[in-house]
């Protein structure tokens, strides 16, 4: 197999982490730094992302930033105080705006024309009203994630590759039966402190046919 493209859809930025320690390059999803639950990859497919940076509240005591509208948290996209507390401002809002809807538009533009292999991150986030956290993910789940990108990129060249992480207290995914067409699951043993296990995301990286001497699109 070969992929000529490879982007995160979360959950967090182990994915973007592992992509640019291997590949040596910046990957450019826009889920790439956030915390994104799965029902918020539909929502933000389903209108384009043109609901970024609208409306951000502080969470978790003020210490970082929610979407309102997406459920998923920007959690590197805003300076903080010495107290740690989120900075917004006027010019914040907007650079985290345009930041991200660029990012979703180079994505989008390279995934319907190239072939791309998309990573997921366990299931659950700690984002505040996550529906899918405490709750099992299967192939059912897959499959959904799998139609909603035919739909959004008028093909089926691409392939879903889910990353297990085994110990996560966010990963409540349990497959059984045959797995969907163009899905692939994969498994590190979770380590807390660290954005994924080294070893098995090179495997995992080597598995899918991809080479840091012959780096895809990120």
């Amino acid at each position: 197999m070969s992929y000529e493209a490879i982007f995160s859809l979360g959950s967090d930025c182990t994915p973007a982490y592992q992509i640019r320690r291997y590949f040596k390059g910046r990957p450019s999803s826009c889920f790439d730094w956030l915390v994104t639950p799965v029902a918020s990859i539909e929502r933000i497919l389903a209108d384009d992302g043109s609901q970024f940076g609208l409306r951000v509240s502080a969470c978790f005591n003020g210490t970082t930033a929610l979407c309102e509208n997406y459920g998923i948290i920007y959690h590197h996209e805003f300076e903080r105080k010495k107290s740690n507390a989120v900075i917004f401002t006027p010019e914040s809002l907007q650079s985290c705006r345009d930041k991200l809807i660029h990012k979703y538009n180079k994505m989008l533009d390279i995934a319907r024309t190239r072939k791309t292999l998309f990573v997921r991150y366990v299931s659950g986030t700690d984002a505040p009203g996550d529906r899918q956290r405490g709750q099992p993910f299967g192939t059912e789940g897959l499959q959904e994630m799998i139609t909603l990108l035919e739909k959004k990129l008028g093909h089926s060249n691409f392939h879903l590759a889910f990353f297990r992480a085994i110990g996560n207290p966010y990963d409540e995914s349990e497959f059984t039966g045959p797995l969907p067409e163009r899905c692939s699951v994969h498994k590190e043993n979770h380590v807390p402190g660290r954005l994924g296990d080294d070893e098995a995301w090179n495997e995992f990286f080597s598995a899918m046919g991809l080479s840091p001497d012959r780096p895809p699109l990120l």
